[in-house]
């Protein structure tokens, strides 16, 4: 079973331990992210940040015309809450002692020093996107992919909230086709097979699940199965790389019959990184 959105600490700590099991080799960056999903789980909890509503004639336009209900922009954030979340995590990397610390450190410090706020931070992020952390980093002298990591793991937790509002919208509305996020039209970060086969993407952003066909590939829309294949590490059940050779592009695919425990996404997606270094080595990328 999927673990869903605003669980419990210890259904993390158990998918945490699964993993630990058999993967003995990355325990100390599953212990790391392990607390910062249980406090982005506990924020999901408490946080109200207000509702999204679409109108019904915008709706049902941009269904007929295959377009993503919402943009990055219109999430709602609870911006005082994430920010509390952005220094917990910070805390974190303290404690954790992780490579990417100080750059980190120079983030926080620019909040505190109110050189820009959190929430111009946000905005930002979630409105212009690489072009704004690009800049951004490079004026600051900052890791653009720590300045990515810090933001939108503060900003989660409200970005799956609004996403859980959005998503209603879409009751009976038919995704198979579809290779986008419909809530927010970001790429799928990972393809699930459920017990009776069916096939569904999860967002890379939003983490809205959304039904597609079981031979298609999202990126390019080809369903010809000679140019799908897969790729796989041996001895890991449950996780593969479908790839794509028109486009060169894959997905990871967790086949949920595999396996005999509740999986919590984004931790199970942390176990796949000996998977993204082989498919990585083959030449395809996503």
């Amino acid at each position: 079973m999927i673990i869903k959105p605003g669980c419990t600490s210890q259904d993390i700590i158990k998918a945490s331990e699964k993993l630990k099991e058999t993967k003995p080799h990355l325990n100390e960056i599953l212990k790391f992210y392990e607390k910062i999903f249980i406090l982005q789980e506990e924020t999901i909890n408490h946080i109200d940040p207000g509702a999204i509503t679409i109108s019904e004639d915008l709706v049902q336009t941009k269904l007929e015309h295959k377009f993503p209900l919402i943009t990055k922009e219109e999430f709602l954030i609870d911006y005082k809450e994430c920010e509390n979340l952005l220094k917990k995590i910070y805390q974190i990397c303290s404690d954790c002692n992780i490579e990417a610390y100080s750059s980190i450190e120079s983030i926080v410090k620019l909040t505190e020093k109110q050189e820009i706020t959190f929430k111009t931070m946000g905005e930002q992020y979630l409105c212009r996107g690489d072009n704004w952390l690009e800049s951004f980093s490079k004026e600051n002298d900052i890791d653009k992919k720590n300045l990515e990591f810090l933001l939108y793991n503060s900003l989660k937790p409200c970005i799956v909230k609004g996403s859980e509002q959005v998503s209603k919208y879409l009751k009976n509305h038919d995704t198979q086709d579809q290779g986008f996020c419909p809530v927010c039209g970001s790429s799928p970060g990972v393809s699930i097979l459920a017990d009776n086969g069916a096939r569904s993407f999860a967002c890379s952003f939003c983490w809205h699940k959304w039904e597609t066909e079981r031979i298609f590939c999202p990126y390019c829309n080809t369903k010809k199965s000679e140019n799908l294949s897969y790729i796989y590490v041996e001895n890991e059940k449950g996780i593969r790389g479908d790839v794509c050779n028109k486009c060169m592009k894959y997905i990871k695919t967790l086949d949920t019959r595999e396996y005999n425990h509740d999986i919590y996404l984004p931790m199970e997606l942390l176990g796949a990184i000996p998977l993204d270094m082989k498919i990585n080595q083959e030449g395809y990328s996503n």
